[in-house]
Parts: C-alpha cells; structure tokens; sequence
C-alpha cells in the first residue's frame, strides 16, 4: 500500500484547517474597509469549496493534466480544414481520441500500428 497519497491527504488537510483558523485569527485585528482584510473575507467565503480537495487529499486543485491533454486536439484543429470530407473528419475524430486515450493510459502509439487498426 503507497502511504504518500495518504500522508499528503493528512498534510493538506492541516494545512487547510491551519489557514482557516489563521484567517479568522486575522480579521478582526484588520480594518474592515482595507483590501487585506476584503482579501480575507474572499478565502474565507472560498473555504467551502476548498473543503472537497482538502478532505480527500486526492484531487488535484488546477486541470493542467486535461488542458495538456488537449492541446493536441487544439493544434490539430486547423488541420480539420483540411480532411477532405465528412468520413476523413470522422475518421480523424476517432484518430485523435485513441491516441489521447492511449497517452493518458500510458501506453505508447506507434505509427504502423495504429494504421492497422483503421
């Protein structure tokens, strides 16, 4: 069993519970009209959607491993243009998705390969 997910879980949960209770600390030392304590009050009404990250360790707080994943699909587009047809776009549709579902599994594509399977 991987005890680091585990242990990171843990880890930004504390965190997550240190920093609330900090910010509540803060605020009434804090003019209320200033922009730190704006800030504050910011977090602080943005904890209840910190909390599902927080409590499962698990999750990841930016979408960066989809957004790489799409980046193909966006260079790609322009070549759309250029399919020649319907059953080309579809054709290449599929294309697209079984290798991006290939690199996100960790398996490699391999040219000759992958025209076999067309």
């Amino acid at each position: 069993m991987e005890l680091a997910p585990f242990y990171a879980a843990i880890l930004s949960f504390c965190i997550g519970v240190i920093l609330e209770v900090w910010l509540h600390a803060q605020l009434p030392n804090i003019s209320g009209k200033s922009p730190l304590a704006g800030a504050i009050r910011y977090g602080l009404t943005r904890m209840k959607r910190l909390r599902p990250y927080l409590d499962h360790g698990i999750l990841e707080l930016d979408n960066n491993t989809a957004e790489r994943a799409m980046r193909s699909i966006a260079i790609g587009r322009k070549n759309y243009l250029f399919v020649g047809s319907q059953s080309g776009g579809k054709a290449a549709a599929i294309a697209y998705t079984l290798i991006e579902t290939a690199k996100l599994n960790g398996k490699r594509c391999f040219a000759p390969t992958f025209r076999l399977a067309l």
